[in-house]
């Protein structure tokens, strides 16, 4: 749905006022609000549970799960939760106000004017993405227990490009952690073209396999086109019918440095890929530095404000990006609406990626 301005703010505690309703989900609603009192004001996002399902405790307790595990987190590539709190026993999380573009759609645009994102930007991007990732991977309980905190829906709609050049990543609403991780779902959660072998499977996941699924994201970008489509049932027939094809073989001088990286972050057995996002995010970090030294978010900045000149002029409405399935989804999956950073966005229409 399109940003609707509420014809009168809403009061939301002590400190905030709702002012445009942005989205709403079969869980959840999510509305730009000013933070703040005597003149001084801040822009955030707020996602709220909807009052008719504030007695629902399955979803409760979900979208608990996802505020304790987003209020835990404190990184440049994540998107920052600055409060969580309840009004008449409705939760709500309010998390910051980010300029940028959903991977998705900062690709589509840059195809759609013919200045395909540069491959060394690609990697960056991913770079900074492994470095998230492997901040809350490495998460602990204050008494030192790790909390083996797993995004599971880690794709393109999730990853967002800032006008300065960095990734945050977005929506723990999937995510598991110590005490949610082993559960057997009754769905299989996230969005198959972007799980794990063993995530399609519905078996025991982990830190890698979330690695798993920042690797087809690189192997996309990087290539050029997309590596599984399809539900769950066919992409897990790709897994096991078909080897994933060399980067080498498809395109014409791709990089013989950064393959090795690409399918060890693809090795269909969790064992042999990276065993954490550092070490990931390390590889292509000396890949970079042999490469493309020069290549840092000012760079990508730059490229950001070629595809997208007037981003700093025009006053745009805001809007705000959830689950894929959210609108529609059955209430097990609904629940799934994603933690996210309010974001401007441009829609361009055109493919993905280049078939």
């Amino acid at each position: 749905m399109n940003p609707q301005r509420l014809p009168t703010p809403i009061a939301l505690g002590a400190r905030y006022q709702l002012t445009h309703m942005l989205a709403v989900g079969g869980m959840s609603e999510i509305y730009l609000a000013n933070m703040g009192s005597k003149g001084v004001a801040k822009q955030v996002a707020i996602k709220r549970v909807k009052p008719q399902l504030s007695r629902d405790e399955q979803l409760l307790e979900m979208f608990r799960h996802e505020a304790r595990i987003g209020s835990m987190l404190n990184h440049p590539n994540i998107v920052h939760v600055y409060d969580v709190d309840e009004e008449d026993l409705v939760p709500y999380i309010v998390m910051e106000y980010i300029q940028g573009y959903e991977l998705n759609v900062f690709l589509r645009r840059g195809i759609s004017l013919g200045k395909p994102l540069p491959m060394d930007h690609a990697v960056e991007l991913v770079r900074q993405a492994a470095m998230g990732m492997a901040h809350f991977h490495a998460k602990r309980t204050a008494a030192g227990a790790p909390l083996e905190i797993v995004h599971c829906d880690i794709s393109p709609t999730n990853l967002l490009v800032t006008r300065n050049g960095f990734v945050k990543i977005l929506d723990f609403g999937i995510a598991r952690s110590r005490d949610h991780l082993y559960r057997n779902p009754p769905v299989v959660a996230g969005k198959p073209s972007y799980m794990s072998p063993e995530q399609v499977n519905k078996e025991e996941v982990d830190l890698r396999s979330d690695i798993f699924s920042l690797g087809i994201i690189l192997y996309e970008m990087t290539v050029g086109r997309r590596l599984f489509r399809g539900p769950s049932a066919e992409v897990l027939k790709q897994f096991t019918d078909d080897d994933i094809p060399e980067p080498t073989s498809i395109l014409a001088g791709y990089p013989a440095q950064l393959e090795p990286i690409v399918m060890r972050a693809l090795a269909s057995k969790p064992g042999s890929r990276f065993q954490s996002a550092r070490d990931f995010a390390d590889a292509l970090e000396g890949f970079l530095h042999s490469r493309a030294p020069l290549c840092t978010a000012t760079r990508i900045a730059e490229y950001v404000r070629q595809i997208y000149p007037h981003a700093d002029s025009e006053v745009l409405e805001p809007t705000a990006l959830v689950a894929a399935e959210a609108a529609n989804a059955p209430s097990i999956t609904a629940a799934r609406i994603a933690i996210i950073g309010l974001v401007m966005i441009l829609l361009v229409s055109g493919l993905l990626w280049l078939a």
